[in-house]
């Protein structure tokens, strides 16, 4: 079972609920429950489709694992700079 820790990076699919259109997008992980398997984070990128507002760089998110694509620590993800 995969652990996540705090200021780890996962890469989550959020699907658009009409067109069932996935986004992918990053989440910088504050806690892990592995019991429920649910990682708690906030968004760390801009979403490109309209959102109406319900995302946004900063938003505070529960993930399921299931949503989860990919994942890095911070030292592995390379921000830029």
């Amino acid at each position: 079972m995969p652990t996540y820790e705090p200021g780890d990076f996962i890469k989550v699919e959020f699907a658009d609920e009409t067109t069932r259109v996935g986004e992918w997008m990053w989440v910088q992980v504050r806690r892990c429950d592995d019991a429920r398997q649910i990682v708690f984070g906030t968004l760390d990128n801009v979403p490109i489709d309209d959102t109406s507002g319900k995302l946004k760089l900063g938003t505070e998110l529960a993930v399921s694992f299931s949503q989860i694509r990919g994942h890095r620590k911070t030292s592995e993800f390379d921000r830029g700079d």
